[in-house]
């Protein structure tokens, strides 16, 4: 025989050595969130920890290597017939994504090693989501109810369009009322209950600066009078420190069960917006005000942008008298 033809095949405990075991999906999808929390803030950690005990909770003891991209359109098909929203169907594709890109690269997967979900759609009829605005009688309340416990915060977010984080974090060395003008320039996330303050805001164009409308300069001046500390809206026991997460959930729970409004802050934002909106302000500038990253010149470099946005005040000063 002619062995130097033939073709010996590798022993079978060294194929059983050299392959990758069976990993259930729960098993990869947490070890690549304990190693993908550590690169990010804690806030969107949070959000991501949600998405992924949803993953866990459909995928959980399945062998990873039998999740195809035909199981993963089926999962998605049925998120978009219980009427999930399209960002929230992108968001779980777009993790099962990366748990997939991190089980390729750890040698996870046991045949065809390729990412099934790069090979599946967003379902063509899925929704996108839509925040509505507050109501005109929540409006109305809202300004009627500025003196009670917590209704300043509502009122601010109302007539700033702060995303909460940053009202949140506001202090009075941020507002110059001589000027008329606030710098948002930081946030508060949680770890867990206690606030932390991120000098680095969720976009390099949210870090602005804004024109007290005259509605709120009336109230800022009268609350700076009777406040005392550094914090804009302060915690119950010190009033240089920040809310803690209990401590903003209770007050604003309690402040919409005493107006019996159903809004959320974020609500009040978009309703910024719409007042900007109806007030003639520009979408250029609305975007400026508002700090979204698709600005491309921030408010604090030139002459002829403040002077846009001092006519922007005007406009919805005007509006509101």
């Amino acid at each position: 025989m002619e062995f130097w033809r033939t073709s010996i095949e590798p022993p079978k405990w060294l194929i059983l050595a050299t392959a990758p075991k069976s990993v259930p999906f729960k098993d990869i999808a947490n070890e690549w969130f304990d190693i993908h929390s550590e690169k990010i803030e804690t806030i969107t950690a949070n959000s991501y920890n949600i998405i992924l005990k949803q993953l866990i909770k459909y995928w959980g003891d399945i062998d990873i290597s039998d999740i195809d991209s035909l199981a993963i359109q089926r999962y998605l098909n049925d998120l978009y017939l219980k009427s999930f929203a399209k960002s929230t169907i992108k968001k779980r594709r777009d993790m099962l994504a990366q748990i997939f890109d991190y089980a390729i690269y750890k040698n996870k997967l046991n045949h065809n090693p390729h990412n099934p979900a790069k090979y599946t759609t967003i379902p063509a009829g899925a929704s996108t989501k839509i925040i509505n605005n507050a109501k005109d009688d929540d409006i109305e309340i809202i300004n009627n109810s500025v003196n009670l416990d917590f209704g300043f915060f509502a009122f601010f977010l109302l007539y700033t369009g702060m995303r909460k984080s940053e009202a949140l974090a506001v202090t009075w060395d941020d507002i110059d009322l001589d000027s008329q003008i606030i710098s948002i320039n930081k946030k508060i996330v949680y770890n867990d209950n206690n606030p932390t303050v991120v000098h680095h805001l969720k976009n390099h164009d949210a870090e602005r600066t804004q024109y007290i409308l005259d509605i709120l300069y009336e109230k800022l001046v009268e609350l700076k009078k009777r406040k005392k500390g550094l914090c804009l809206f302060p915690s119950v026991y010190d009033s240089d420190k920040y809310l803690t997460k209990r401590m903003f959930r209770t007050q604003w729970g309690n402040y919409a069960e005493q107006t019996n409004i159903k809004i959320t802050p974020h609500q009040l934002r978009h309703s910024y917006a719409t007042i900007l909106n109806k007030a003639g302000v520009d979408v250029k500038t609305m975007q400026k005000l508002l700090g979204h990253k698709d600005i491309n010149v921030t408010i604090k470099y030139t002459h002829t942008e403040n002077e846009q946005l001092i006519n922007a005040k005007n406009k919805v000063d005007a509006y509101l008298k």
